[in-house]
């Protein structure tokens, strides 16, 4: 049952790190709408969103903490990266649909409806459900796609850096897990790391990412390959911290548990 618990709270980790990234999509989304301050909003507003599946899962996993029950296996880590690379997987390959999705909310709120109702039409929610269910035969040409030139040296570095950033994010609650499984009687002082695993991120972004960005705002293709050139890194992203956590898991089972 613990197990499962667990298990509840990685994939609501996973669909956090959906949110935010469908987040950037909103700003390709008000390119294409001629308003970026729309695009802004609704990731202002998916970033809140991502607050409540917060609320939900770390009550639990602190809980589990306290209770000194968990104990996390490596197929839980396996399928929390499997289901969070999916995820964005889905964002990069079947961007084009879910950009018109994303466009249709912008322009229904454009148009008076409010942003709950904009995002929960009916034809939205299943627009949504079918873009991510991959019916399709994959074109292997178009998986790993690259939106960037190799000319375009600065923003490539841009980009590589804030993927790099990414790493620790994606990596932060299998890394509490696997110190809280070690060290359970410190589950307050561990699951406050969260802020350092995220804090890279969150700093780079604030600091170079978006001022950077803010230089190209009048070049609307260049602005919309560097979102979608952010999804492909971000791939890289997940992979990466899964070698490392695993990694890093199975050294620890070795000698410490």
């Amino acid at each position: 049952m613990n197990n499962f618990i667990l298990q509840f709270c990685l994939i609501n980790i996973c669909l956090l790190h959906l949110l935010e990234n469908i987040g950037f999509l909103f700003r390709i989304a008000g390119i294409e709408e001629s308003n970026l301050v729309a695009g802004y909003t609704f990731q202002n507003t998916l970033q809140f969103s991502s607050r409540i599946l917060t609320f939900i899962f770390m009550p639990i996993f602190a809980l589990l903490a306290d209770n000194r029950t968990l104990l996390i296996t490596f197929s839980q880590i396996f399928t929390y990266y499997l289901i969070s690379f999916v995820l964005i997987f889905v964002c990069v390959y079947r961007f084009k649909e879910i950009l018109k999705i994303l466009r249709l909310i912008i322009s229904s709120q454009l148009s008076g409806k409010t942003v709950f109702r904009s995002i929960f039409q009916k034809k939205v929610l299943f627009a949504f459900i079918s873009a991510f269910i991959l019916i399709k035969k994959p074109n292997m040409s178009a998986i790993v796609p690259k939106y960037l030139m190799p000319n375009q040296k600065e923003a490539l570095k841009i980009l590589r850096n804030f993927s790099i950033t990414y790493i620790p994010t994606y990596s932060c609650w299998i890394f509490i897990s696997i110190l809280i499984t070690i060290f359970p009687e410190r589950p307050s002082f561990l699951i406050s790391l969260s802020t350092f695993f995220t804090f890279s991120a969150t700093i780079y972004q604030s600091i170079i990412f978006d001022p950077w960005m803010a230089r190209y705002i009048e070049n609307k293709e260049l602005t919309r390959s560097i979102y979608l050139e952010l999804q492909v890194l971000r791939l890289r992203s997940i992979f990466i911290s899964f070698l490392i956590s695993s990694s890093t898991f199975f050294v620890i089972k070795k000698y410490f548990i």
